[in-house]
């Protein structure tokens, strides 16, 4: 069973950089302190609330900043699940990835459930379920919101999750 970190705090709006860098630290602690994966915020790469502006930041998962994620979870040895914008083609998602700890991606999730009218203008809701296998244990990615949807947990359960 994987040893799960929380890293609860808020991100500077705007600035991957700076959250880049505070993710560095808190993945080095986590680290330190046993943890196999460490689990940041929604949109933890830009800021969760700052409007059309998330559009602009919006990156491909291939982009600048999952990469130095990667790099990041790949020099601490500690696995990351990061949120950020993510563009594909024309649409923009709220994305939820999960690095292993040598920083390759496993698991990518577009958040399904759109909380209010200010993410349904901004992102396009993803569509299915992810479960991945990490080290032996199977991981369900959600974001948010929708872990007050019973079916979306069970459906996670069901497709494998523990």
């Amino acid at each position: 069973m994987q040893r799960i970190a929380i890293y609860q705090t808020g991100a500077a709006p705007g600035d991957k950089a700076a959250n880049l860098e505070r993710m560095r630290r808190a993945a080095g602690s986590a680290a330190a302190f046993g943890a196999d994966i460490l689990v940041l915020p929604e949109l933890y790469l830009t800021g969760y609330n700052i409007g059309r502006q998330a559009l602009d930041l919006a990156e491909p998962l291939d982009g600048p900043s999952l990469r130095a994620a990667g790099d990041i979870a790949r020099q601490s040895g500690c696995g990351l699940v990061v949120g950020l914008p993510e563009r594909a083609g024309d649409s923009v998602f709220n994305t939820a990835v999960l690095l292993d700890a040598a920083g390759v991606q496993r698991g990518v999730y577009r958040k399904m459930h759109l909380f209010g009218g200010a993410e349904a203008d901004l992102f396009q809701a993803g569509e299915r379920i992810t479960v991945v296998e990490v080290a032996g244990t199977r991981i369900g990615l959600a974001v948010c919101y929708d872990v007050e949807f019973p079916e979306f947990c069970r459906a996670l359960k069901r497709g494998g999750a523990e």
